[in-house]
């Protein structure tokens, strides 16, 4: 995955030369009027799909009045069809479900956001460890000191507890409440904090605190996703088809998530959610309206404000990127004149983002099989591009 200009650089030459051209079929639904209408490829985000080599994918905006879904299917071999009840595996997106989730038992008082998490987590980390002083906040905005490495993976795929990782001889961990440095560990370690803190599986947790509240199609587990209609997800470069991540392979190499295991389950709170656009327009669907679903309160105003205030800075990587509690914040006057709130997910080569534009309350969702991952900064282009498409003021695709 490219992160630096010159990476970026390369990453798009090679899409030039090597990557697959996409033969796509569009269908919008917009489901306020009940319309199902075949689309040109040519029809404004059908041109971006094509420039970044979406292998297909959908697109839902929603303003609170007209809700429509652009689904866009590959024609080509092998053939990916794509319809609204497709579920995607929404990778980190999944961080923002999770920030949601502790707030939630935050509010129940089974957690406080200065609680520090090796207070609540047992560990073999020395006493005067540094990392013994990060806290909840610290984790949910990449500030705990904590930093990804070849072992986080490895552990979780051999079913080590998290103590392999943190005992990692060659890890550089940082200064918990120090700079910001985006980490999936973290958020994996507020997923056991859960565990701990409620005495149940994650599963069940997400499920009553979140998927039923907001009435997603939702799942963790990925041996309870949906193996008929979750698409399969390929990198378009380097692009080798008969390697592609599909649900049935992971799913047959897993464990269902039906008994706490805190030391183990390290891996899901950070990018594990599979779901549909439809139930990620259901959670930003709350986010707009502070917090408020179906007319009852779901999350608090203090709340809501500890989530959408911005608590890092990516600094002059991406400085018009900040983050929040489990939040992507945008502050680009090219793409909207409002702040934009969210997320994004890379996994597999998908490039997933989930938004909302502050103060209009219009949402926004992609969710694909494989795009480009080329990047502006840290925001994935195909993100960009969608978005600055979606909020322009001439898009007559709102009304």
């Amino acid at each position: 995955m490219p992160t630096t200009p010159a990476k970026n650089a390369l990453y798009r030459l090679g899409l030039i030369l090597f990557a697959p051209s996409v033969a796509t079929q569009q269908v919008l639904f917009r489901y306020r009027e009940d319309e199902t209408l075949p689309l040109s490829p040519d029809y404004g985000p059908g041109k971006l799909f094509k420039r970044h080599h979406m292998l297909s994918g959908t697109l839902l905006l929603d303003d609170g009045k007209q809700w429509t879904q652009i689904c866009s299917s590959l024609k080509t071999s092998p053939k990916r069809l794509v319809t609204p009840a497709t579920v995607f595996r929404a990778a980190s997106i999944t961080k923002m479900v999770t920030a949601v989730c502790v707030l939630r038992l935050v509010e129940q008082g089974l957690l406080h956001l200065e609680d520090r998490l090796f207070d609540r987590l047992p560990t073999a980390l020395p006493s005067g460890h540094p990392l013994r002083a990060a806290t909840v906040e610290q984790a949910l905005c990449h500030r705990s000191g904590l930093r990804d490495t070849p072992a986080y993976e490895a552990a979780f795929a051999r079913g080590d507890g998290y103590d392999a990782v943190l005992t990692d001889a060659n890890a550089q961990w940082g200064i918990p409440g120090g700079d910001f440095v985006y980490c999936n560990l973290g958020f994996g370690l507020l997923g056991s904090l859960i565990e701990a803190v409620t005495g149940e599986c994650l599963e069940a947790v997400y499920r009553r605190e979140v998927f039923e509240p907001l009435e997603m199609n939702a799942t963790l587990d990925v041996t309870r996703a949906d193996r008929e209609h979750t698409l399969p997800i390929s990198r378009v470069f380097p692009y080798r088809a008969k390697r592609a991540w599909r649900v049935e392979n992971a799913a047959e190499k897993a464990k269902p998530l039906t008994a706490p295991d805190p030391l183990r389950h390290f891996g899901y709170a950070a990018g594990s959610l599979y779901t549909d656009a439809a139930s990620l327009d259901h959670l930003l669907t709350m986010f707009a309206q502070n917090g408020v679903y179906r007319h009852q309160s779901y999350l608090s105003p203090a709340s809501m404000d500890a989530m959408t205030t911005a608590h890092a800075s990516y600094g002059d990587i991406a400085p018009t990127l900040s983050y929040g509690l489990g939040l992507l914040l945008i502050n680009d006057p090219a793409l909207s004149p409002r702040r934009i709130l969210g997320h994004q997910g890379f996994a597999y080569g998908c490039v997933n983002g989930a938004f909302y534009e502050e103060g209009t309350g219009r949402r926004v969702v992609l969710l694909n099989g494989g795009a480009s991952e080329a990047r502006v900064g840290r925001l994935g282009r195909i993100n960009r591009d969608i978005l600055r498409w979606a909020f322009r003021e001439d898009n007559d695709a709102w009304t």
